[in-house]
């Protein structure tokens, strides 16, 4: 997917870092952590929050994952073979969430996406590789899941990258002043490369953003 009109990078990154700077706190406030070794749980954590409230270490997405670790008697939940046995009925009903993502329940989109991707060897989250291109199509063929819950997904595992959703785009626009369409892709680069210029985990900057756009709706 490219952009619908030419822009220029140099001078939107420039442009970016500003805005990073008049609207976000310093220093950063600091990423959650995600998932590391727990593959299971960075699966659940990045399709419920799928046009969800995250919540707090009680509530919302976090309080889902923490049932499912109870429930498997794992608090470092790491198989997805594991995940990929799981009646999708059953498994809605240890979240406690019957949201939909597509047509299908996130529920079922976390029992298929286990499966596709311990269908390619892919058991743990040392095995998962965010530029393999077959890892990524296991997981972005599943009907309500797509690239930027990839994204998120290899984040919560260790990636540093960052996830193009609706409130990081919506950052970019809102400090680059634009109100036509730019790509995931340039976004993502666009922040990844502000990460840089910062010298700060993509991770951080990510998260701050999420923060402040979040409160933004409040």
């Amino acid at each position: 997917m490219t952009d619908i009109a030419p822009r220029d990078f140099d001078k939107d990154l420039k442009v970016l870092l500003g805005g990073i700077d008049a609207r976000l706190p310093r220093p950063f406030p600091e990423w959650p952590g995600g998932y590391p070794d727990q593959v299971e749980a960075a699966l659940i954590d990045a399709v419920l929050s799928i046009r969800a409230r995250y919540g707090k270490a009680d509530t919302g997405v976090r309080a889902a994952v923490r049932r499912y670790k109870d429930a498997v008697g794992d608090q470092t939940p790491n198989s997805l073979s594991r995940l990929a046995d799981f009646d999708e009925v059953k498994l809605a009903e240890v979240l406690q969430n019957h949201q939909l993502t597509g047509s299908e329940t996130k529920a079922a989109a976390i029992v298929r996406a286990a499966r596709a991707l311990s269908g390619i060897a892919v058991e743990t989250a040392a095995d998962t590789d965010p530029k393999d291109p077959a890892h990524r199509a296991a997981y972005v063929n599943v009907p309500g899941l797509g690239p930027v819950t990839w994204s998120y997904f290899t984040m919560l595992i260790g990636a540093h990258d960052v996830k193009p959703d609706t409130w990081l785009k919506g950052f970019v626009k809102l400090v680059l002043e634009t109100h036509g369409p730019v790509s995931d892709e340039y976004v993502r680069r666009l922040v990844n490369a502000a990460a840089a210029e910062l010298d700060v985990d993509p991770r951080v900057l990510d998260h701050a953003i999420w923060l402040y756009m979040r409160s933004r709706e409040d």
